[in-house]
């Protein structure tokens, strides 16, 4: 859950950055493919949403009544008591 609500977030930045770009003279002139272009904006929305997952995550865990984990793996007896 907690990459569904964040992503979008981080997507919705990622592009407000990216859309500034276009504001720097050197790469409004020599690199308009690059600005243009959505996939270079995949990579640089990976970092912040994998901060909120890990950061937010614990929250999500805790609320469902878990034991927080970084990655889970699905294991029986994972569930509070």
């Amino acid at each position: 859950m907690t990459v569904y609500l964040w992503h979008t977030v981080c997507i919705v930045v990622v592009e407000t950055l990216w859309d500034r770009l276009w504001s720097v003279g050197l790469l409004e002139t020599d690199a308009r493919r690059i600005l243009a272009s959505p996939w270079p904006q995949l990579p640089a929305v990976r970092p912040p949403t994998a901060g909120r997952v890990v950061r937010f995550g614990r929250v999500e865990d805790l609320a469902a009544g878990r034991r927080p984990r970084l990655w889970p793996d699905g294991r029986p007896g994972a569930h509070r008591a």
